[in-house]
């Protein structure tokens, strides 16, 4: 309340704040006067009646001593009966000393007995006492004879008399502040004008000095108070002001004759800059046009290369010369990649980049460019989703390899900024007149995000959303300059919507031509009616799946998991209504699709259904599993339209062109329509030893292996990145075992399983963690004792000893085998010793091959930049890595150099690293000969 009359005070004028404050302050004295006044004669007339009464007490007690000692009431009465001169009086009683009853007068009678007025003062008192209860009086007077209380006198009056004065001096204050509050308000008025005038005439100055700039105005100084002195001194600013005005015209003068000879020296020099800076363009211009004009010359020899190689390749050789001619053909691909990159921005710079034009197939093209990036975003835990409309036409003229360039950059960007959810490629038709179309193509993820001050630099060369974003994720920000000037070049434009931390989404169009189709439509009516089922986790699939088979008249419902699908599927079976096609999901949260189908084969009311299991990247012994829950179609998501459309027909056994096809009654497959060959199982354990295996892993390398081997033994293998994620997918489920590595970022094992054996001592559970690791050096199993370990798993992994471990329920810590000391043996490869290692399982250990091909030279340059930059801890991260990858193939020369490299760095040891590098690099260029000269001997 005060402070919202404060702000309406403070945009009153100045003579009406002047005016409130005075007749405030005076209403505030003169209300304070008024009720101290009030309240001093309210307690001024309590304590006047109060004597007055107690005077007449004391009076009738004294005229009524003789009649109480002689017990004479009748003459008490008549003494009290002169009460009946006082309107006030309303009861006096005498009482004897032992507090009985002994005369009594009542003007009326008073709903206060005064044997209850008695009773709150007390009876015989032999001092004077005063009450005001119930609206009323009660005063109390003893009767003395001698010095002795004979009785005493309760008198009992009403507070008329007081109210009434009490009112009447209320009146009287009352017309006494109004008078004076008026009084208060006219001086105040007729007073302020003293301050406000001069104020308000300075203020009508300034207001003309600012609009028309008159510094020659003064204000008339009325006073030598405060305001008198603001006045002059705002007359001293202005005369100042004058003054410097006159001394500026003056300056200005001498400043154009100063500048007007300079003039002519600038415009020299900016002769000779424009010189200068056209020959650095020059310059510049001539640099580019070289490294343009380099591109045909770089890539005649490379694609030569490449050509000649692929002749040679589908010739008769020999196995080492196809091994040979692989890498030369592999190296030479990735070459032409780096070099098509840099020679593409040199042509952007020079404008020398020209667009091919010719037909293409969109859905081909873009199912091609997905393809890789799939597996990327499946290592990722991602969702890669493609939607292509229905009205988008699939063949189109254009240039086919930019396209995929832009859509490549921006997949690959997202996926490489996307921790957690997924990735939507969506393209559809933004405006179309007869034969040309302008496409609007939109790549959104759910990774980090971008700043909106930055949108505009990350088109940009060599610019990212900040410098941490390059040290973090890689790359030279030179991607989103080459697609933005290759959308231009199509004829359409690129921008980006984005937040920090709520992913972002790039949009581009492009301009193509309609061509003819490649082959004739689908015919959709073939399809129509047919109820379909669609389980997946993620809505975005869920709705996009709905509409591709909407589409072809189909008629989709979708749930979110598979509690929902089979409650689902048995509504509509009692409905008479089921579903003949389920396209259900490999990987959701709470039953995976391999469940799912188990329980849908086992209940007799829904073998009706024709299963396709949809993944985003298929496992090792996926297929066998889909044969055994009797999985018709085995599909690696993103999947374009046109495809999933012929595996339904082709499932269903329904032609694309063909009418009306009876319903079709389901039987076990005997075959899997997949999209990835079939692998065979290693021989799987007994159904009672299956177990639920937590796999605590970082290296990619071992955790293809450990999963391969587990999972085509029957486990079921649950990937942690590191000892943060494994406790979080404790807290999510149980586990039967976790393989821990010991070395770990973010949290390591140790770590880890501390922190679980803190967790379950609150919870009475314990849970099997046996450590993995390559390590096996002393000290490693006191540490695992200590932190609450239960086994020991060296690596390499040994298939058998990794099955033994996860099959033996009883199993209990067991001794790490002791670090060799032997020299390091010569790095030669044993094509059955690593077939042991891996059960037997070929297909496995060609996969793991390929991964460490993969990755043993991305390894390599981390230990070198480790080495060059002396820094011991990351040496030793980065040679364990190298170990861990290394031992699972063999314990030979290169897993011995690395272990040395990572006990240098261990021990700080950094004077030793640059030999032991040279060593370890040796002995990893002759492993990797070693393994690309025996692929061949591997069916």
């Amino acid at each position: 309340m005060v402070s919202r009359l404060i702000a309406r005070l403070r945009d009153l004028t100045l003579a009406r704040k002047l005016t409130a404050i005075g007749v405030a302050t005076s209403s505030a004295s003169l209300l304070v006067a008024a009720v101290v006044f009030v309240m001093y004669d309210a307690s001024s007339s309590r304590q006047r009646l109060v004597r007055d009464t107690g005077m007449l007490a004391e009076v009738i007690g004294k005229n009524s001593t003789a009649a109480l000692v002689f017990g004479d009431g009748r003459a008490a009465s008549e003494t009290l009966n002169a009460f009946a001169v006082n309107e006030h009086i309303v009861t006096a009683v005498i009482f004897r000393a032992d507090g009985t009853l002994f005369a009594r007068y009542d003007r009326a009678h008073s709903a206060t007995a005064p044997t209850e007025a008695l009773n709150l003062l007390g009876t015989g008192g032999t001092e004077s006492r005063s009450l005001f209860v119930d609206g009323g009086l009660v005063v109390v007077r003893p009767i003395f004879l001698a010095r002795d209380t004979i009785g005493a006198v309760l008198v009992l009056s009403d507070l008329t008399e007081l109210r009434t004065g009490a009112i009447r001096f209320a009146r009287i204050a009352a017309l006494v502040l109004l008078g004076s509050l008026f009084t208060a308000g006219l001086l105040a008025f007729s007073l302020q004008r003293v301050i406000s005038r001069p104020v308000i005439r300075l203020t009508e100055i300034t207001r003309e000095v600012t609009r028309d700039g008159r510094y020659d105005l003064r204000a008339e100084v009325s006073g030598r108070d405060e305001i008198g002195e603001l006045v002059a001194a705002f007359n001293g600013m202005l005369s100042e002001i004058q003054r410097r005005d006159v001394q500026l015209l003056k300056q200005q003068e001498q400043l154009e004759q100063t500048v007007e000879a300079r003039t002519t020296q600038l415009r020299t020099a900016n002769t000779e800059l424009v010189v200068a800076r056209d020959k650095a363009m020059e310059a510049s211009r001539a640099k580019s046009e070289f490294l343009a004009n380099m591109s045909h010359e770089i890539r005649t020899p490379m694609n030569g290369i490449i050509g000649m190689t692929e002749l040679a390749l589908n010739s008769d050789s020999n196995p080492e010369l196809r091994s040979y001619l692989t890498t030369v053909r592999t190296s030479a691909e990735t070459l032409l990649a780096i070099l098509n990159d840099i020679l593409d921005f040199s042509k952007i710079e020079s404008r020398k980049l020209v667009l091919e034009s010719v037909p293409f197939s969109l859905r081909d093209s873009v199912g091609n460019m997905l393809r890789p990036f799939a597996v990327k975003a499946h290592q990722k835990g991602l969702e890669l989703i493609c939607d292509v409309a229905d009205d988008v036409p699939s063949a189109i003229v254009g240039d086919p390899v930019r396209l995929q360039q832009v859509l490549g950059n921006l997949v690959g960007n997202a996926i490489k900024f996307t921790e957690q959810g997924h990735v939507l490629l969506q393209i559809r038709e933004d405006v179309r007149r007869d034969d040309a179309i302008l496409l609007h193509f939109v790549v959104s993820d759910t990774g980090i995000g971008i700043p909106p001050e930055k949108h505009a630099t990350v088109f940009e060369a060599f610019s990212q959303a900040d410098g941490s974003t390059t040290r973090k994720f890689g790359g030279t920000g030179l991607g989103l300059t080459i697609s933005a000037t290759l959308v231009h070049l199509m004829g359409g434009r690129i921008w980006v919507e984005s937040d920090t931390g709520a992913g972002s989404t790039f949009h581009f169009t492009a301009a193509f031509d309609v061509a003819a189709p490649a082959r004739a439509p689908i015919e959709r009516t073939a399809l129509a009616g047919l109820p379909v089922l669609i389980v997946d986790d993620n809505a975005v699939n869920r709705k996009i799946f709905e509409e591709q088979l909407r589409r072809c008249h189909m008629r989709p419902t979708s749930v979110d998991g598979g509690r929902a699908a089979l409650d689902a599927m048995t509504a509509a079976v009692l409905d008479g209504h089921p579903y003949r096609l389920v396209l259900l999901d490999a990987n959701m949260p709470d039953i995976d699709g391999f469940a799912v189908a188990e329980q849908i084969a086992r209940r007799r009311e829904l073998v009706g259904a024709t299963i396709m299991l949809l993944t985003s990247s298929g496992e090792y012994g996926d297929s066998s599993r889909c044969l055994d829950v009797g999985v018709a179609a085995y599909l690696t998501k993103p999947i374009k339209s046109e495809d999933l459309i012929d595996v339904i027909c082709q499932v269903l056994d329904r032609t694309p062109i063909g009418g009306p096809t009876p319903p079709v009654a389901r039987t076990e497959p005997s075959s899997l329509t997949t999209s990835d060959r079939v692998h065979a199982p290693i021989a799987p354990a007994d159904a009672s030893l299956a177990a639920k295996v937590l796999l605590a892993e970082d290296n990619a390398v071992n955790q293809q292996v450990a999963v391969g081997l587990l999972t085509k033994r029957g486990h079921h293998v649950t990937i942690a990145e590191n000892g943060c994620e494994a406790l979080a997918a404790l807290e999510r489920d149980t586990f039967d075992i976790v393989l821990m590595d010991l070395q770990m970022p973010e949290m390591g094992g140790i770590e880890a399983t501390r922190e679980l054996r803190a967790r379950e001592r609150q919870t009475s559970r314990h849970t099997r963690v046996v450590a993995m690791t390559a390590h096996a050096m002393t000290g490693d199993r006191e540490r695992c004792l200590a932190a609450g370990m239960d086994g020991y798993l060296s690596k390499p992994i040994d298939a058998a000893m990794l099955f033994a471990v996860v099959e033996d329920r009883s199993a209990r810590v067991t001794d790490p085998p002791a670090a060799s000391t032997a020299p390091a043996a010569e790095p030669v490869l044993d094509r059955d010793t690593m077939l042991e290692r891996f059960g037997g399982d070929v297909e496995l250990l060609n996969e793991v091959i390929r991964l460490f091909l993969e990755d043993c030279p991305k390894r390599l340059a981390d230990i070198k930049a480790a080495v060059d930059s002396k820094d011991a801890e990351r040496i030793r991260i980065t040679a364990h890595a190298l170990k861990g990858a290394a031992g699972n193939l063999s314990e030979g020369a290169l897993f011995e150099a690395a272990r040395t490299l990572e006990r240098i760095g261990a021990q700080s040891r950094l004077q030793a690293a640059d030999a032991a590098w040279r060593r370890l690099s040796m002995e990893a260029s002759a492993v990797i000969d070693e393994l690309r000269r025996l692929e061949p001997t591997f069916p």
